[in-house]
């Protein structure tokens, strides 16, 4: 019987890995052959300004290789026994997963093929806490950005957020969900885990957290600077956080984040007339380095993957 499992178990994971990977590339392909428009001002403020254009490829490089060796470290932080290489391939991969879901929930799944099945809520748990360090400094600077800028205009009237209907049906599903007892034992297994972690890993979480949103900020400021946005130091980053901290309450796959980032970066930059033609190659080059590049690596490192519930019986 066992081996019956194992069978099953193995031709399980390979549907999944051609099924992920398949609707993986083809979104990938599908986003970047509809953002024609970007790639047609990026081509004319290379053939108008070729050495600023280089300076973009560089900051886009520099900053997302930092912006993803802070998130790795965070994660090798939290878990604390696995190696930096290790710790590379579950970011990769469970970020890679977390394209297709909204909120990044399908990361969890993805980083638990790592482990035994015993360990999983334990993994949910520092994926969790990972996340929820990382909204909380979202949190932080987005509201000194908010504060920084509200003098400039009304802005919760000028983007009419009415998420009332949202909260309410968050709410019900909650509800639904939580009525059943199986999702009830879950969600105690993991709030136990997480309640079992221990406060230098919550401190080194938040720390890589900061570093992250600091690093992807000025990489947003400075790629706009390259593409002639005539913005002050302060102003910048508040409006960058604003952007930031308004994205994240809207419930989006991955993949289609840049859509939201680029109507509300457009939509508050305009304001303070900023060329539009910037903010667009902005936002189209910061989803190409940190989003889509890694999810492609996390694609193909998806092939070379045993989970560890099938390692331990074969």
């Amino acid at each position: 019987m066992p081996k019956i499992q194992d069978k099953i178990g193995h031709k399980l994971i390979w549907s999944l890995k051609i099924f992920m990977t398949l609707i993986g590339f083809a979104l990938v392909i599908w986003f970047v052959q509809s953002s024609k428009t970007e790639f047609d001002l990026l081509s004319n403020h290379w053939q108008a300004q070729p050495i600023l254009t280089v300076w973009a490829v560089l900051i886009l490089i520099l900053g997302s290789v930092l912006n993803w060796y802070g998130e790795i470290k965070k994660w090798q932080k939290l878990v604390g026994y696995i190696s930096f290489l290790e710790a590379i391939k579950q970011s990769l991969v469970g970020h890679s997963l977390s394209l297709f879901t909204t909120n990044k929930w399908g990361e969890y799944g993805g980083k638990c093929l790592f482990c035994a099945k015993a360990q999983s809520s334990k993994i949910i748990a520092l994926t969790g806490l990972g996340h929820l360090s990382q909204l909380m400094i979202t949190l932080i600077f987005g509201l000194l950005g908010l504060i920084m800028i509200y003098n400039k205009f009304d802005l919760f009237e000028v983007l009419e957020l009415k998420w009332s209907w949202l909260i309410l049906l968050s709410l019900i599903l909650i509800g639904i969900a939580i009525s059943f007892k199986v999702v009830r034992q879950k969600l105690l297994s993991i709030w136990l885990q997480f309640k079992s972690i221990k406060q230098e890993k919550t401190t080194s979480a938040l720390f890589w957290s900061g570093f992250r949103y600091i690093v992807f900020a000025h990489q947003f400021l400075l790629l706009l600077w390259c593409f002639d946005a005539d913005v002050g130091y302060v102003l910048g980053l508040s409006l960058i956080s604003s952007v930031y901290i308004l994205s994240s309450i809207v419930p989006v796959l991955a993949i289609g984040d840049v859509m939201v980032k680029g109507s509300l970066a457009v939509m508050l930059m305009s304001f303070f007339e900023f060329p539009v033609s910037a903010v667009l190659i902005t936002v189209f080059l910061m989803w190409i380095g940190n989003v889509i590049l890694p999810a492609v690596f996390g694609l193909l490192w998806l092939w070379s993957l045993q989970p560890a519930y099938l390692k331990s019986k074969v």
